[in-house]
């Protein structure tokens, strides 16, 4: 863009006139990611399967002051929680008081980004909630209030599943839950929450606040602590994570012939690097739980958001 293409408007952080940049709604860092561990190499997306990608969704909704702010603060979460997480070390994963301004910024955004689409199915009850906590957290990711206040921020660390009943998951269950990214508004009468589900690492921030001891362990603190030690979490949110990994499936279902022969080429022309990549480790983890028939069935290739 050149400077007299320039956009100038209010920044949604700071709330003053600027020059607005393109920043990532999810942060970068977790795309390349998913790229650099993928089989081929690409992104690819569940609702439009059929297209690769170099690069996650992106908006002009912040000044450059605001969005370099909000880069250190996602440096140190890719380097000292994410990697952790993301190379399986064993839990529980130390974080600082980074954490909470750097989730209360992702919660802000997904929020912004999920109330934007036209397809988004919030109640008029649900959409009057969205206004305090969207305030609070963009208070909060620009360092104006100390806190989320009643909007609690939670985060979960994911990896590779251990099952006591495989039947009654989803057979694509570990490739979800490390593979993907997704975005969603969700909850049920006793809490609403916002969803951002970054690889392995799931960040969720609380527009209608859960009842006290219904999560535990997963709260964040602004003073900092650890991550993935004991956690309880409602059987709803387990059914929830099912259906979400259910869907992702089922979606990528929609693969077209040309589109499934790209990615088997992409995967020949480097096997190695197929061999190795976190996609197969996941699929690897699905057919060894599920067995290859349910994890296979219906489907000529299997693909995540990283093909």
């Amino acid at each position: 863009m050149t400077s007299c293409e320039r956009e100038m408007g209010d920044c949604r952080l700071c709330l003053r006139k600027a020059e607005l940049v393109e920043s990532h709604i999810v942060p970068a860092f977790v795309f390349r990611w998913i790229k650099r561990t993928s089989a081929t190499g690409f992104l690819r997306f569940s609702e439009t399967p059929n297209h690769r990608l170099q690069d996650g969704m992106k908006r002009r909704w912040m000044c450059r002051g605001c969005e370099g702010n909000l880069a250190r603060l996602e440096k140190r979460f890719a380097e000292q929680l994410f990697s952790p997480i993301a190379d399986a070390r064993p839990a529980p994963y130390r974080y600082g008081s980074w954490l909470a301004p750097c989730l209360a910024s992702i919660a802000w955004r997904a929020l912004l980004y999920v109330t934007e689409q036209p397809s988004n199915e919030m109640s008029a009850d649900e959409r009057a909630l969205i206004p305090a906590c969207q305030e609070r957290w963009r208070a909060c990711a620009a360092g104006e209030a100390g806190d989320a206040g009643p909007h609690e921020l939670h985060f979960i660390p994911l990896g590779l599943a251990s099952l006591a009943n495989p039947g009654a998951w989803s057979p694509s269950l570990n490739f979800y839950v490390t593979r993907s990214v997704d975005l969603q508004v969700a909850g049920c009468e006793a809490f609403l929450f916002v969803y951002a589900k970054m690889g392995p690492a799931l960040a969720l921030g609380f527009i209608k606040p859960p009842p006290p001891g219904l999560w535990r362990g997963t709260l964040v603190s602004t003073e900092g602590g650890v991550a993935g030690g004991t956690m309880t979490v409602p059987e709803a949110f387990l059914a929830y994570l099912n259906e979400k990994a259910d869907q992702g499936r089922s979606l990528l279902t929609g693969l077209s012939n040309q589109q499934r022969r790209k990615i088997v080429d992409a995967q020949r022309r480097d096997m190695t690097r197929a061999a190795g990549s976190g996609t197969f480790r996941a699929i690897a983890a699905d057919v060894d739980t599920f067995g290859a028939d349910r994890v296979f069935s219906g489907q000529k290739v299997t693909g995540d958001g990283s093909m």
